[in-house]
């Protein structure tokens, strides 16, 4: 009886240490930058190189002070844009976002993208 807790006392201290030594091997440095190579930066999107009908609209986020409107490719790739910011290959421009629904103007034509149900 003794020895079968001793046992499972050991093995449950060996677990616990190895536990512990694991958890703080896996922990980023907070002090070491998210980005390391200038290769990642040019990979960001630009919400300028995509064409209107790419894009469709996943979110409006809004707080007291901004709005703003989150868009997703065709490719998968996320755009955070916010009124006045140029939007598409013609120049467009988001002019307003309300509670479900984004306005771009893109030349004399409006273009509305609506969130969906």
């Amino acid at each position: 009886m003794k020895k079968r807790f001793f046992t499972a006392f050991r093995m449950t201290f060996i677990l616990m240490c190895f536990s512990s030594s694991l958890t703080f091997a896996v922990e980023r440095n907070p002090f070491e930058p998210l980005v390391t190579s200038p290769d990642k930066l040019s990979q960001t999107a630009s919400p300028e190189q995509y064409a209107l009908g790419q894009l469709s609209l996943k979110a409006v986020i809004w707080d007291t002070e901004k709005k703003l409107a989150l868009f997703q490719t065709d490719d998968g790739k996320t755009l955070i844009v916010k009124p006045g910011n140029k939007i598409g290959k013609k120049g467009g421009i988001l002019t307003s976002i309300g509670d479900n629904i984004v306005f771009i103007k893109e030349g004399t034509k409006e273009v509305k993208f609506r969130l969906k149900n």
